[in-house]
């Protein structure tokens, strides 16, 4: 039998949710810098709590762990790049 998957993200969460990735992008560069880290292993450190956090809600929610995996997977697959593609500042094509 297959477990429920999370329901969808309301409007308001989603709006709530963009600021908290544009505070954390900061805070993780912030965060390099001054502890002179390259950004990746902050990335890693980060990654380690996303995963005890999935974990958690799928413990707590009894999701499906699969699902939330395919979900942040499709998300940060499409958020790197949006990234890459990126043109650098100051660069003129």
């Amino acid at each position: 039998m297959r477990k429920p998957s999370a329901p969808p993200p309301r409007p308001t969460e989603l709006r709530s949710a963009a600021g908290l990735v544009a505070t954390l992008h900061h805070v993780v560069h912030q965060h390099a810098a001054a502890s002179r880290l390259a950004p990746v292993a902050v990335l890693g450190a980060i990654s380690w709590v996303l995963g005890c956090a999935i974990g958690a809600a799928v413990r707590d929610t009894n999701a499906d762990l699969e699902a939330i995996f395919d979900l942040v997977v499709r998300s940060m697959r499409r958020a790197a790049l949006g990234e890459v593609v990126r043109r650098p500042p100051g660069t003129v094509h």
